[in-house]
């Protein structure tokens, strides 16, 4: 079973309080109206063809590394746990009403005018975590994924990549959280 698979099988579980695929191809999992009337616990958007993935690279001036690439075939990002955890991707839209207003983090953003002034030329933002602003980078040289604080280069958290990453903190936070989505304590959901 691929690391995505693996992911997939968790996020499907919320299915059971909801499911709704909207027009531009994002997958909602797990209505949580407790979060706010229009929440939902998972969002997985629509993946991005190899052309738009070169796109990404070129406006960046990055390589997106293989498994990041991979996922970008899968998903074009996804927001975990209420949006606990996000992994960015390739904006699409800017609208703010409709199925178009459901969009990733921008990984474009990420990498050029927000981009920390701690990150190394190696180094590429794919995510990060509500609670903390946190963000997640991704080494290109050496494949490991790591956490920082938005404006220090101290790693909070590693991992030896991208999936191994991804599996571990859904698995983390699935258990912060009951069957119906609700945060099962008051505390920070990061690591």
């Amino acid at each position: 079973m691929s690391g995505f698979e693996t992911i997939l099988q968790t996020i499907s579980q919320a299915k059971s309080f909801g499911f709704r695929v909207l027009a531009n191809g994002t997958h909602l999992y797990g209505q949580v109206p407790h979060v706010a009337p229009e929440a939902w616990l998972h969002q997985v958007f629509a993946p991005l063809t190899e052309q738009e993935i070169v796109w990404l690279e070129e406006k960046m001036k990055l390589p997106i590394p293989h498994d990041l690439r991979q996922f970008f075939l899968l998903a074009n990002g996804v927001g975990l746990f209420s949006v606990s955890l996000s992994i960015y991707g390739k904006k699409t839209s800017y609208v703010r009403s409709g199925d178009d207003a459901w969009q990733p983090f921008c990984i474009l953003s990420a990498n050029t005018l927000e981009r920390p002034t701690h990150a190394k030329p190696s180094q590429i933002v794919i995510g990060g975590y509500q609670d903390d602003g946190s963000l997640l980078f991704l080494d290109l040289e050496d494949g490991t994924a790591f956490r920082t604080r938005s404006r220090s280069k101290k790693i909070l958290n590693q991992w030896p990549d991208f999936w191994t990453m991804l599996k571990a903190e859904t698995d983390r936070l699935a258990k912060l959280f009951d069957p119906a989505g609700r945060k099962l304590y008051d505390g920070s959901t990061t690591p």
